[in-house]
């Protein structure tokens, strides 16, 4: 807390520690929409009876939620989509410059609280709401092999790779 001459003490909002920064980039929909009503009558398309809003924001907090078990991450901005990506062969068969990429930073205030590897292996696996764009074939024309996380392309599968984890220094 710090001191203020009035009360003494005011409440302070700081960060500490050995940040990490980390960058998540997914062919997933992680639209912020700020939507945490599925059942909203001015809803214009519908996914399986609930928002098309609403979906895709669950996928937002799916990822975060996945992430909070490990550790507290700092959003730093706003998910941002893309179709112009350098880096777009990340993502292996689905490689194509119309795909859109969804981009989310975020840090964590304590060192090694997660790396690389425990964001690969926990979100591997982790349902997808599908029937949102960025899923639909008739969306940037990607179809996923299953409704979840893929963060490795592997030989000994046929699911491809749809997230992918970039660590660094600073944003």
């Amino acid at each position: 807390m710090a001191q203020t001459k009035a009360t003494g003490f005011a409440p302070v909002e700081s960060i500490s520690g050995d940040l990490q920064f980390f960058t998540i980039k997914t062919l997933v929909d992680l639209t912020n929409t700020g939507d945490f009503n599925p059942y909203n009558s001015h809803s214009i398309l519908k996914v399986g009876g609930e928002k098309k809003s609403y979906n895709q924001a669950q996928n937002l907090n799916t990822v975060i939620q996945t992430i909070s078990l490990r550790t507290q991450p700092i959003v730093i901005g706003d998910v941002r989509v893309d179709t112009d990506q350098l880096n777009i062969g990340d993502f292996g068969t689905f490689a194509d410059d119309g795909i859109s990429i969804w981009t989310l930073k975020f840090a964590t205030e304590h060192a090694q609280a997660i790396t690389l590897d425990l964001l690969k292996e926990e979100l591997n696996g982790v349902p997808i709401i599908t029937g949102t764009p960025g899923i639909d074939t008739d969306y940037a024309g990607v179809v996923f092999d299953a409704s979840v996380f893929v963060t490795e392309a592997n030989s000994n599968s046929s699911l491809n790779k749809n997230i992918h984890f970039i660590q660094h220094e600073e944003l």
